[in-house]
């Protein structure tokens, strides 16, 4: 049975399946459920799960507790002091998923990956608001969380983040122009004028000291 429309407000398509859809109760198979943010394939679930992994529990980007949330950062952290990850997804509502609310090891582990794509994303769009909207910019630490950057060394870690990305392009320039399969001899001609522009490009980039 192929059907579409709404669950609970969500919009759904492509859903082979059988059993009641609206108490959550329902096998589904190559299934094309669309969350908003990610379309993820299961071979069996319940949708009672993946709603509650994606919809029912995650916080709503702009909504009041999202807003509170970008004001204890803001008041509750001081620059320096560590925001762990666990905080986080606990202020995000993503709860720990527990193995046996799934139905196979294959599911457990598409969920596991749902929900980090979901924590990504909202630590993306808190990342980016709390810069463009508040001024404060949320430094990653590897594996730990993210601190607040200090203001006094805000400038210096933009420009910084500047110079490694300049670098990582001139090096992938590098291998993409001169590792190059024969070519007519008029094209090596305008393909020799285009790496001397980038050598010279290169060269006032490379310049410049930190």
């Amino acid at each position: 049975m192929v059907r579409s429309g709404s669950v609970r407000g969500v919009a759904w398509t492509g859903v082979v399946g059988r059993g009641d859809v609206w108490s959550g109760q329902v096998w589904l198979c190559k299934s094309g459920f669309k969350s908003g943010l990610a379309e993820w394939r299961f071979e069996s679930a319940t949708a009672t799960i993946i709603f509650n992994i994606l919809i029912m529990k995650q916080i709503e980007i702009n909504s009041e507790a999202w807003c509170s949330l970008l004001d204890e950062i803001q008041s509750g952290f001081e620059a320096g002091y560590l925001i762990p990850h666990d905080w986080l997804k606990h202020k995000f509502t993503l709860e720990k998923l527990h193995y046996e609310d799934f139905e196979s090891t294959e599911d457990f582990v598409k969920a596991i990956q749902m929900q980090q794509f979901s924590y990504m994303t909202l630590i993306d769009t808190l990342r980016w608001q709390l810069l463009e909207e508040r001024s404060i910019y949320l430094k990653n630490i590897r594996g730990d969380g993210y601190t607040i950057l200090p203001s006094k060394e805000q400038v210096k870690y933009g420009y910084d983040e500047f110079l490694k990305t300049v670098k990582v392009a001139i090096k992938q320039a590098d291998l993409i122009m001169n590792n190059v399969l024969s070519v007519p001899v008029e094209q090596q001609s305008k393909d020799n004028d285009l790496r001397a522009r980038c050598s010279m490009l290169k060269q006032m980039l490379l310049s410049v000291k930190g």
